[in-house]
């Protein structure tokens, strides 16, 4: 073999290994596009999906935060009104409703209770209470609507 033969051969094998490394090159090209196209399309998919998933989901949190909140808020309320007519009560059978009421909305549980009820436990509401004692009307006819359209006339 002279060196002739051996140059040729170098070139055929450079040759080769050229047209491989086109054609690998070529096919490494286009699986990285393929992988590139999946993660797009998948990232799309996922992304949609996603925001379906958010979307139902934090109408989903809402609506049941919100109902149970809402819920435990009502309840809390209604344990304030019951205060408020057992003082009422209480005002008119032995006279110290007022005092009662004051007592329980400064006291811890009754802080807790109007916190709970959403009602800002502050010394102006606590003179709202006992004012509303002292005027000796019950909750549920202060509430009703016969009893508003009055205080709107007498107004």
């Amino acid at each position: 073999m002279d060196s002739q033969d051996f140059f040729q051969i170098k070139s055929i094998n450079r040759m080769e290994s050229h047209e491989k490394f086109k054609k690998s090159s070529f096919l490494s090209k286009l699986f990285l596009f393929l992988i590139d196209w999946l993660k797009k399309k998948c990232h799309k998919q996922s992304l949609v999906r996603e925001k379906e998933f958010m979307m139902f989901a934090r109408v989903d949190a809402a609506n049941s935060k919100n109902d149970q909140g809402g819920r435990a808020q009502r309840l809390f309320a209604a344990v304030v009104l019951a205060a408020l007519d057992d003082a009422i009560a209480d005002d008119k059978k032995y006279g110290n409703g007022a005092e009662q009421i004051a007592r329980w909305a400064r006291s811890r549980d009754g802080r807790e209770v109007l916190m709970c009820a959403g009602i800002d436990p502050n010394e102006r509401c606590v003179k709202g209470m006992v004012g509303f004692v002292k005027k000796g009307v019950r909750t549920s006819v202060a509430l009703s609507r016969e009893e508003s359209e009055r205080q709107a006339e007498a107004a």
